[in-house]
């Protein structure tokens, strides 16, 4: 796997130690609602958590939330816990994935984590190579709206959690505009028209001179540029149009981590 760099990987080891220092005042809960519950919030305590749409293992993989990620319990069933996320995914998880605590701030991290072209960059070209997973949003695999979320999570902005969620926020623009009136960091959507309505069902990020970075397969980047040799002629085909996410922060379906309740 890649290394990340220190820049990148401060968020988590911040989420992390701060997991570590209250694991020995926590609780376990393990049966209940979410008015049973002293402590509603909680942190996740494993590298990955598969969230499932049911109370059980051989149920699909809907997403994934990575070590130190603070999560709302919202139900409590038989070992598993019904958890909905910074950016208002709700899963099932197993219970001893979740480590109840109060939330304490991350100062440090909300008054200095801002997304920019630079740090979006550096932070989407070191998880090249990293396969794909369906459902998957942790360095160990993506899907591809879990890795442009991830990527911007990780630089301080927390957006929707499906392409066709994402598809709806920050500034459009028309897909005329590739590549001269996009810039990097931008999304672009992938999909199709049905019935005078456009569906997106992909999504990547643009990293300039033509190219985006995307998870289909892997983490890796191609062009809609026919001259390019990374040219994908079917990404070229369903090409939706971009929204570009910097400048367009505090709109619906853009939060700034330093403004999320549960960071505070």
């Amino acid at each position: 796997m890649i290394a990340l760099k220190k820049s990148i990987i401060k968020p988590f080891l911040l989420l992390a130690l701060i997991m570590v220092l209250v694991l020995s005042g926590c609780k376990t809960h393990e049966t209940g609602d979410a008015s049973d519950i002293e402590e509603p919030y909680g942190l996740v305590n494993v590298s990955v958590c598969n969230m499932r749409p049911l109370p059980a293992h051989n149920t699909e993989l809907i997403s994934q939330a990575v070590m130190g990620t603070p999560v709302k319990i919202l139900k409590l069933q038989s070992g598993w816990c019904y958890i909905q996320t910074p950016e208002s995914y709700e899963g099932w998880v197993p219970s001893q994935a979740i480590q109840a605590l109060k939330l304490s701030g991350f100062e440090e991290w909300l008054n200095e984590t801002m997304p920019t072209e630079e740090h979006l960059l550096e932070c989407a070209l070191s998880f090249k190579g990293i396969p794909y997973l369906w459902g998957g949003t942790s360095s160990k695999a993506f899907d591809c709206s879990g890795f442009v979320k991830t990527v911007y999570y990780m630089n301080g902005l927390i957006f929707l959690r499906d392409a066709s969620q994402q598809f709806i926020y920050g500034i459009k623009i028309s897909k005329e505009g590739y590549p001269d009136s996009l810039r990097v960091g931008d999304l672009m959507f992938f999909g199709y028209e049905k019935d005078g309505k456009e569906r997106a069902t992909h999504v990547g990020m643009y990293i300039d001179n033509t190219e985006f970075i995307h998870a289909s397969g892997m983490v890796k980047i191609n062009s809609l540029d026919s001259t390019r040799s990374n040219f994908s002629r079917g990404r070229r085909g369903s090409f939706l149009g971009a929204r570009r996410i910097i400048g367009a922060e505090g709109e619906q379906g853009l939060q700034a981590v330093s403004k999320h309740p549960w960071y505070n």
